[in-house]
């Protein structure tokens, strides 16, 4: 049985050295329910747990997920997040807000923290 499915709570790692496929995608998720950080850690192992994610991180409800989409489907994302588990005590909520290449999602990363504009993908404009 997937760890997941049990509401493991101790941060899961990929082993160093993983290659990035050039195919490699960041999907972005809002996520409801995780409102401390064992809920936060349970959300990162359902998501770490599926084959072809690379590596996933929380911060304030928004998840980012860097995966292969030859591996795993940007909606089972949303599925393993929803899946109860822990005897239904963890419930959790989530929509896919955004998919976009790797070095897309990093140009913006860099734009947003070092305002860079020598990028080759516009800025998203936030309301």
């Amino acid at each position: 049985m997937n760890k997941h499915l049990i509401g493991y709570n101790e941060p899961l790692d990929r082993a160093p050295g993983l290659a990035v496929p050039p195919s490699t995608v960041v999907a972005f998720l809002v996520v409801w329910g995780t409102g401390c950080s064992g809920s936060v850690t349970r959300v990162r192992n359902r998501l770490l747990d599926l084959d072809g994610v690379l590596t996933a991180e929380i911060q304030q409800g928004i998840a980012a997920a860097f995966l292969d989409p030859r591996r795993v489907a940007v909606n089972d994302l949303k599925t393993a997040v929803m899946m109860p588990g822990d005897n239904d005590k963890h419930c959790y909520r989530a929509e896919v807000i955004d998919v976009m290449p790797l070095a897309q999602a990093l140009c913006f990363a860099g734009k947003a923290a070092f305002q860079k504009d020598d990028c080759d993908y516009p800025m998203v404009e936030t309301k």
